[in-house]
């Protein structure tokens, strides 16, 4: 089990939220929840943004806490 997917898991269950985004900007680590994979796909590339030029490493789970995005785990920089 990789460090984003224990941050999922201890956020807690789900309620009627279908994805969660772990995010890991310079080991400051959040979690968003959402209803569709389309906003859960999209959230890391507009965090990218929001966070600078910091690296960002972002990884969406299902609600099986498993990786849905394309690779399991972006590394994103945001952009300047």
């Amino acid at each position: 089990m990789t460090y984003l997917q224990t941050h999922a898991r201890e956020a807690g269950g789900f309620s009627c939220r279908r994805f969660r985004v772990v995010v890991d900007q310079n080991a400051r680590v959040s979690t968003h929840d959402f209803f569709t994979l389309r906003s859960a796909r999209r959230y890391p590339d507009d965090a990218a943004s929001e966070y600078g030029a910091s690296p960002t490493l972002a990884t969406v789970f299902n609600r099986a806490f498993k990786a849905v995005r394309p690779h399991g785990t972006a590394i994103l920089r945001g952009l300047t």
